[in-house]
């Protein structure tokens, strides 16, 4: 009988795949959704692979000869030369990239000792309109795998060793690369003014996002001024050594990076006051559409009624788009679109485009609606809203109306096409007629003269629209543009030339009048604004005369920032102005004077437009290979090297990846290097066969850490008496490995869990996230080597458990940032007993099955502001249903939700709060511990509190946050728990320069407040809820002494904390008061390894 009885105990102790595992661990998660399906192929290189779908065979082709370009002139101003061949992919345009599942990885904030990201030889570019554009994405691209193949090494094993042990600042990667793609603009110089004029740059380490990239461009251009663009290479290296940027810049300049910073704003505050103009004045005088304005927040496409009296204007915050039409003078404003939700990406400014009808009632809107252009309408006085479909085009970059309404110019990409074209567009018929159709840029066409000419911007070099061929591959894209002019209707294939200025940007032209166009140029270092007149004379006469047309042109504003945007309305009493001041864009709307009261002096140029900059990567100097020469070195500034020659030494291990160069010297001269590397002359480069793409598989991630919780949650077996002990996964090394295809769009996971105690745990997982439906499969083994089973029926009866679970999953995301989830589990689980008793050698092994299936909705539009500091909103509500296949019909029904807000008060200081519950029903229910935290490196068990109704419960798990209690400080099958955080990086927060210390980088100071209650049954006062009963039977005697103890449902703990990375692993300390029946406890400390709550 005794045989049977162990049997059964066996047959009953099950194992179930847990959701609930409240904290860390609790996966949320967004979501990339692919409308079309991008059927890829690849163009293969000796160096690189260019990568591109359906319609971007012009694009690819294109990139494919500009790589060949510039990728070996950066190797050699980075003195580096990449060993593995690099994969650039292509997509037509910014939305598509953003179907994409490129970048989207695990989280890495669940993770305490953090994810090893292998830093990989792919990147990506997008077609935004501009092949200028698109050759600074180039750029980006290939100097960030060549930098991080620098400070991280080329191969695996470096990668891993050298990315757990170095954590650089934002400003220093990001700003090099910004630098080196763009070089010094008159964009950079327009922030770097305003940054230093309100001592941003001061306090170096608080600046975030863009603004930190911005900084770190702006400090890497001063680096090259002062000391040489050689010594970029040198740091790099010397970063790589030394783990430290401060400690590279010490070495290799001679000074500390605070000392550094304090020497760059002191030279450009000196350069600005010997070029002060005292002529140049403010653009903001009592003007400003908004009181108000957010550094989070990005304004854009002013626009200002036919009247002046309206203005409409767009609002990105997190890529989530806005558009408000507000009156001027008045305070409020009517909100005409919303779309997209508030989320973490590369922002695209360009849409959505706004523009008034001339008749002054209707606004139109361009913009993308999953995948798909559309043009609305808006009737302001009847309300009335028309959208269409406008086929045919990748992307359109800008529209205006003609003046009689019925017409729009538009700068568009054709499907394709890989190129800016002009359009005229009808809007009674959706007829489409094409003006240009060759490789240049064309952007931002008017209407003047009526309908009778089209001006537009281009950076062509001559004027004359030729039939494309393959030479349009080998142009040398120029950044800046002059105006054309073309008559409509357009007849001929030649261009009237409105300006000539190779060295000078001039944008965004504007109808002023019949014989006048405004434009804004950079003639000074600074966009201002300038009038151009309009006139013509006769050229010669045959049958009929011939015009040659021309234009004056002069400045109408002398302003000390760019004017980064403007339009002047229909009836040109009006200009509307986007500048960049103190952070953050701002709207303005002018009054325009009659020209006869304007009076500017040609403005007085700045120190960046007069100062010959110099230009780190210029693919000119690789156009042809050029023999090395004797030359004398200049005299060049030594710095504190301390001895240590830096432009000499070599690393062991990198000898190899040195660019190779030929050496001539002679007797009295010192030698020249000369690039071996350079690409090919144009004409000897060949496009090779188009191949398509089929999957290979690149590692994607790498962890290896100590920890202390599983790689698969379950929720433990119910013991069965009145005082059970909560099984702890106890101290164990954990590894896992990700690998994923070059799109990202399948990845594989295994991983395994080795514990001294041999509880061992082994998974693989599968996911595919192709088109709309994710799909993920996963396998999952844990051993238990001895776990005990019902000690308090049994002691000393032990036993094996293995545990296998197979999980299909499956997700279908609405948006980027919300998904309903589902499903299918089964589960089987095999109890070996252990022969430590002559009862237990007869039991054969046991095993149990089970299936479930899960259902979930998750939202997460979280963004990441630096280790355990994040803003934003995300929630998760399920529900799970579980049946054990026996005879007596068991079964688990289980739900629950988990909200997390994280507020933002004042930089990296966030509010944090947290709302979580669940309950359980069935026949073998859950039971929730209350109390402790995560993943305790020194959990403790109350058990003094007693279980109600033991007999219903199957299965135990812990209900999280609790501080200032051990486990167990309440119980039942029903929990609710509230927690509050206030989280400080402390030293990050007051210290103004970036530390040494990783330690002191991450220090954080908390301050928390937990409540919580567990409860049996539905109501939480009830008589079973409110008096804890211990029952207490004096041996030798039929006397049973029962104590019975009011308590409250509610619980609650206040104190402290300090978080931080140490070693590598996010370490938590806590030190709580438990506030029990309105009575504080002593004081318990928590030591975890968690990350959240």
């Amino acid at each position: 009988m005794k045989r049977y009885i162990l049997s059964f105990l066996l047959f009953s102790s099950v194992l179930v795949k847990a959701q609930f595992n409240y904290g860390h661990q609790m996966e949320f998660g967004k979501n990339r959704i692919q409308y079309q399906n991008f059927n890829w192929t690849y163009f293969d290189y000796e160096r690189y692979r260019i990568y591109s779908y359906q319609g971007g065979g012009e694009i690819s082709k294109y990139v494919s000869v500009s790589v060949n370009n510039i990728l070996p002139a950066l190797e050699k101003k980075l003195d580096y030369q990449s060993e593995e061949k690099i994969n650039i992919i292509v997509y037509n345009n910014q939305n598509d990239f953003k179907q994409s599942n490129i970048g989207l990885s695990s989280d890495e904030q669940t993770n305490i000792g953090g994810m090893t990201k292998i830093v990989g030889n792919k990147m990506f570019v997008f077609f935004n309109g501009s092949h200028a554009e698109l050759d600074i994405q180039i750029k980006a691209g290939l100097a960030q795998i060549l930098i991080n193949q620098i400070l991280y090494g080329g191969n695996a094993r470096e990668m891993v060793r050298n990315s757990t042990l170095l954590n650089l600042p934002s400003w220093y990667v990001k700003g090099l690369v910004s630098y080196i793609s763009e070089g010094t603009t008159s964009y950079t110089d327009n922030y770097t003014y305003d940054a230093i004029k309100n001592d941003h740059l001061t306090k170096f380490n608080k600046l975030e996002g863009q603004e930190a990239v911005m900084a770190g461009h702006s400090l890497w251009a001063y680096i090259v001024e002062s000391y040489g663009e050689a010594v970029i290479p040198n740091i790099l290296y010397m970063t790589r050594v030394t783990r430290s940027p401060d400690n590279a810049f010490l070495f290799v300049l001679g000074v500390s990076l605070s000392n550094l910073v304090y020497d760059f704003t002191d030279a450009y505050n000196r350069r600005l006051f010997m070029n002060k103009d005292s002529l140049r004045k403010s653009p903001i005088n009592n003007n400003s559409v908004l009181k108000k304005y957010k550094t989070f927040r990005h304004y854009y496409q002013l626009k200002v009624s036919p009247d002046g009296k309206q203005v409409i204007y767009a609002r990105n915050e997190l890529n989530q788009l806005r558009v408000y039409v507000k009156t001027i003078g008045e305070k409020k404003q009517k909100r005409l679109l919303k779309f997209d939700p508030k989320l973490e990406q590369v922002p695209d400014y360009n849409y959505p485009l706004l523009g008034w009808h001339p008749n002054g009632g209707i606004v139109f809107m361009i913009y993308e609606k999953k995948d798909q252009l559309v043009i609305r309408s808006v009737d302001l006085e009847k309300g009335e809203k028309v959208t269409r479909n406008l086929p045919g085009f990748e992307k359109v970059n800008s529209f205006s109306f003609s003046p009689d309404g019925k017409r729009l110019a538009i700068s568009a990409v054709k499907k394709g096409k890989g190129q800016s074209d002009i359009f005229v567009f009808s809007l009674n018929t959706s007829a489409i007629e094409q003006l240009t159709n060759d490789i240049w840029d064309d952007n931002n066409p008017v209407f003047i003269k009526g309908n009778k000419q089209i001006v537009f911007e281009s950076n062509r070099l001559n004027d004359t629209i030729k039939a494309s061929d393959d030479a349009k591959y080998f142009y040398k894209i120029n950044r800046n543009s002059d105006l054309f002019m073309a008559q409509y209707p357009f007849t001929n294939k030649t261009l009237v030339r409105v300006s000539n200025t190779p060295e000078t940007n001039e944008t965004q032209p504007q109808a002023y009048n019949n014989n006048y166009i405004c434009y804004l140029s950079e003639k000074n270092g600074i966009y201002n604004r300038y009038i151009a007149e309009f006139d013509s004379s006769i050229s010669f006469v045959d049958t009929t005369e011939h015009y040659r047309y021309f234009f004056k042109s002069k400045p109408i504003t002398n302003f000390d920032r760019n004017i980064l945007e403007h339009h002047i309305n229909d009836n040109g009493t009006h200009v509307g102005e986007v500048i960049y001041a103190n952070g953050k864009n701002m709207l303005l709307v002018t009054p325009i004077n009659k020209l006869n009261e304007i009076n500017i002096k040609a403005p007085q140029s700045t120190w960046a437009k007069m100062s010959a900059r110099p230009v780190l990567v210029d693919i000119s100097e690789n156009s042809q290979p050029k023999p090395a020469q004797t030359i004398t070195p200049p005299k060049k500034e030594e710095a504190n090297t301390n001895g240590i020659d830096f432009d000499n030494y070599k690393f062991e291990g990198d000898k190899n990846n040195a660019v190779k160069t030929e050496t001539v010297t002679d007797n009295n001269s010192v030698s020249l290097k000369k690039d071996t590397t350079s690409k090919k002359p144009n004409d000897q480069f060949r496009f090779p066969i188009q191949k398509n793409y089929f999957t290979s598989f690149y590692t994607d991630y790498v962890v290896t850490q100590f920890d202390n919780s599983f790689l698969a949650n379950n929720y433990q077996v119910f013991a069965g008496g009145g005082s059970p002990l909560y099984l702890n996964p106890g101290f164990n090394f954990l590894t896992k490995v990700a690998i994923s295809d070059l799109f990202e769009d399948q990845r594989i996971i295994g991983g395994f869990r080795i514990n001294p105690s041999l509880d061992n745990e082994f998974m693989l997982s599968w996911e595919g996230r192709k088109r709309q439906w994710d799909h993920q499969v996963i396998f999952d083994r844990q051993t238990f080597a001895r776990v005990a089973i019902a000690p308090e029926l049994i002691s000393d009866f032990f036993a094996k458990v293995n545990t296998q679970t197979l999980s299909y999953r499956i997700k279908y995301p609405f948006n980027p940032v919300s998904s309903v989830r589902a499903a299918l589990l089964y589960r089987n689980d095999r109890y070996m007993p252990l022969s430590n008793g002559d009862f237990s050698l007869p039991l054969k092994p046991q095993y149990q099955n089970m299936a479930g299936a899960r259902l979930e909705y998750c939202f997460d539009n979280t963004r990441n502001v630096m280790l355990n500091i994040m803003n934003g909103f995300r929630f998760k509500v399920w529900g799970e249903y579980w049946q054990i296949k026996d005879d007596k019909n068991r079964n688990l029904i289980t739900s629950g939700f988990d909200a997390r807000h994280y507020q933002k008060v004042h930089r990296q200081i966030t509010w944090c709060n947290r709302l979580a519950g669940g309950n359980s029903l069935g026949t073998d229910r859950l039971i929730f511990y209350l109390g402790g935290v995560d993943n305790w490196l020194n959990p403790s068990f109350n058990s003094n509190i007693n279980i109600v109704k033991p007999e219903q419960y199957g299965f135990q798990t812990i209900a999280t946050n609790m501080r200032g209690f051990k486990q167990n400080i309440r119980n039942g099958n029903n929990f609710v728990v509230f927690n509050s955080e206030l989280r400080i990086p402390l030293v990050r927060y007051l210290i103004n320069y970036p530390l040494r210390s990783d330690f002191l980088n991450n220090f954080q100071v908390i301050g928390f407040t937990d409540l919580g209650m567990a409860w049996t049954g539905w109501n939480p006062l009830s008589k079973e809820n409110t008096e804890n009963v211990n029952v207490y039977p004096y041996e030798g005697s039929n006397i049973v002494v029962t104590v019975n103890n009011p308590k409250n449902p509610l619980v609650g703990g206040i104190g402290f904390g300090f978080r931080s990375r140490l070693l590598g692993y996010f370490v938590r300390v806590d030190l709580g008061w438990g506030i029990d029946n309105w009575e504080v406890q002593k004081k318990i400390v928590g030591v975890s390894l968690a990350t959240d709550f």
